[in-house]
This record gives C-alpha cells, sequence and structure tokens, in this order.
C-alpha cells in the first residue's frame, strides 16, 4: 500500500480506478426524478398524483391535525375489525408481500418509466430484469418462502411462549439482573 507518493505495490481494483467502465458511465447523485418545479420537463400524471397525495397528506397533518387523527385511528380501528389480520402469520405475510411487491417494482421500474436508467447509479439499463423471479429464484422467492416457513415453524413449536409470557409479558433478559 502506498505512502506519501510511494508506488504501491498492491494493484488497484478495477472499481477504484479512473479508467474504470463504472465512473465513466455513473450517473451523478444529484440527478433526481422530475418534480414539481422542474418546469421545462414533462412531467407524469401518476408523479404529480403522487406529490399531490402526499402534500395534501402533509397539508392535512398540519391544517387539522385533530382530523387526521381521528381518519388514522379510523383506519386503524376498521384494520382490527377484520379477522385475518389476528392470524399468527398475518405479519409475516405482510412483510413478504412488501419485499416481493419492492422487488418486482424496481425490477420492472424500466418498463414503465422512460428512460429509468437515468437514475440508476451506474446509468445503464438493467441486465437480466426479472430474472429473480425466474430462472434465479434463489435470490427472491427462496428467501420469502424460507422466512415464512421460519415463522410458521416459530409459531408451531412455541418458540414465543419462551420470550414473552401473555400475563406478564416480555421475560427477562439474560444478563439482566432482576431489581
Amino acid at each position: 500500500i502506498a505512502t506519501r507518493g510511494a508506488a504501491s505495490l498492491l494493484p488497484m481494483p478495477a472499481f477504484l480506478r479512473a479508467t474504470s467502465t463504472l465512473t465513466r458511465h455513473a450517473a451523478p447523485l444529484h440527478v433526481l426524478p422530475y418534480g414539481l418545479f422542474a418546469r421545462d420537463q414533462p412531467q407524469s400524471p401518476l408523479t404529480l398524483g403522487m406529490q399531490a397525495l402526499h402534500g395534501a397528506a402533509a397539508l392535512g397533518a398540519v391544517v387539522a391535525p385533530d382530523t387526521m387523527d381521528s381518519l388514522t385511528a379510523s383506519f386503524w380501528s376498521s384494520l382490527q375489525t377484520m379477522p385475518f389480520t389476528h392470524h399468527y402469520m398475518f405479519e409475516a405475510c405482510v412483510a413478504v408481500g412488501g419485499f416481493i411487491v419492492w422487488v418486482l417494482f424496481f425490477e420492472s421500474l424500466h418498463l414503465f418509466l422512460p428512460r429509468a436508467e437515468r437514475y440508476r447509479l451506474d446509468g445503464l439499463r438493467p441486465l437480466r430484469p426479472l430474472h429473480c423471479f425466474g430462472p434465479e429464484l434463489h435470490k427472491s422467492v427462496v428467501p420469502a418462502v424460507t422466512y415464512l416457513f421460519s415463522i410458521f415453524i416459530w409459531h408451531h413449536l412455541g418458540c414465543a411462549s419462551l420470550l414473552f409470557d401473555p400475563v406478564l409479558g416480555p421475560k427477562p433478559a439474560v444478563f439482566e439482573v432482576p431489581t
């Protein structure tokens, strides 16, 4: 390793060299998707709708916090009345569903967003989009199924009772000194 201008005896990895293809094709980090203030660029109706939704929610929280609080409470109580939300695998299924949906979204982003490669760090189109749901299942489906199976086994074996007592709440940690 070089010190104070001395030549290095170890070769520099290709991704750190100034002539690397990664640095030549890298998109600048300040590049952001079109927003409300970029008037010279075309506006997507989906982008404008999402921005309006976020703006309305933020404005509603500032202008009428009691109303937003009651809307959130009513939404939460409606979720609590649905029987499937009380199933022991519901939280795990929501987590896996979120994982799969986001992987699908970002793997297929270039299919419905024009010039999506401009927003990638390497500035290139994906090489094998959606392969994690085809020939490369070990990248998406296998972790999801493994996670669901491990949570199922966790509940089936009753391991939750080792950590949580239904009456007293969480059990003390191993190194915790009772006072």
